[in-house]
C-alpha cells in the first residue's frame, strides 16, 4: 500500500511512518520543514517531499505521482521553526 503521511517528520508522524515501513508499505512523507533526525533510521526506506499543505496542488501532485492509496493527515501550522 502507498501511504502519504502529512507532517510525517513530527513526533507522531515519524512513529506512524516507522510502523508502516515495518509493515511493508511504501511511505511518502510530506512536510513543510522536515526534521530528518526523527526518521534517520528509516530515511532510506521512505520518500520525503517538502511541501506546503496550504497549496492543494502540491498535495494533489504527490497523491498522483506516488499513486497514494491512503493519507494520514498530521500536518498543521508551524508554531515555531
Amino acid at each position: 500500500m502507498n501511504v502519504l503521511i502529512t507532517g510525517g517528520t513530527g513526533f507522531i508522524g515519524a512513529l506512524l511512518a516507522r510502523m508502516h515501513v515495518q509493515n511493508g508499505d511504501n511511505v511518502v512523507i510530506f512536510d513543510i520543514a522536515p526534521n530528518m533526525t526523527r526518521i534517520d533510521d528509516i530515511s532510506a526506506d521512505v520518500e520525503i517531499v517538502r511541501g506546503n499543505l496550504a497549496y492543494a496542488a502540491e498535495v494533489n501532485n504527490v497523491v498522483r505521482d506516488y499513486a497514494v492509496d491512503r493519507i494520514l493527515h498530521l500536518g498543521s501550522m508551524l508554531s515555531a521553526p
